[in-house]
């Protein structure tokens, strides 16, 4: 198969593969329309997502996808820290510095989780983006495996597991989807 044949197929299958969330024991947490939002962070274990807007920040139980906190300062010189990507928690995460991914100030979250669920992107249609996600163990997207598209739209500016594995994020300016899964 030729270079141009292969690529013609792997648009196919991208294009023909509906949205879809990953299976169990993963579960849709939040799927939400946000505006100005221009970086997210994950707590190590998971457990919260932090949201940095020029409003201010707030944070994300990932379980439930509740917003837990929100914070109207601005002055995100005084808490956040582009060279290094951290950003300094509030509420349940008072105290921590997060580390963060976003539009303009770059980083990323981890591909893989420790269990071997992976985690992908393409732009099949350039700006137009598709985000994967692939079982462990199981052939994915490039063996023509089974594969989860979880994302077809703008380009996140994040996406990926944290640290733990037990949370997956996507986010670009505009909505942030989380999905969840129990501590293994």
């Amino acid at each position: 198969m030729s270079d141009s044949e292969y690529q013609k197929t792997l648009h196919e299958r991208w294009a023909a593969a509906p949205e879809s969330d990953p299976p169990a024991p993963w579960h849709r947490a939040r799927n939400g329309i946000v505006g100005g939002v221009y970086a997210v962070g994950l707590s190590e274990s998971g457990e919260f997502l932090l949201s940095i807007s020029h409003s201010g920040r707030y944070v994300i139980d990932c379980k439930t996808g509740e917003t837990v906190e929100r914070d109207h300062d601005d002055a995100q010189e005084s808490w956040l820290d582009t060279s290094r990507l951290l950003a300094d928690g509030v509420g349940p995460l008072a105290g921590v510095k997060v580390r963060v991914a976003g539009s303009f100030i770059g980083g990323g979250f981890a591909a893989m989780t420790p269990d071997g669920w992976a985690v992908e992107r393409a732009a099949p249609a350039w700006p137009h983006e598709v985000v994967w996600v692939e079982e462990a163990d199981k052939p994915g997207f490039y063996q023509d495996g089974t594969f989860y598209k979880v994302w077809d739209w703008d380009p996140p500016f994040a996406y990926g597991f944290s640290v733990s594995g037990t949370t997956l994020v996507v986010a670009c300016s505009n909505e942030i989807k989380i999905w969840s899964r129990p501590d293994r």
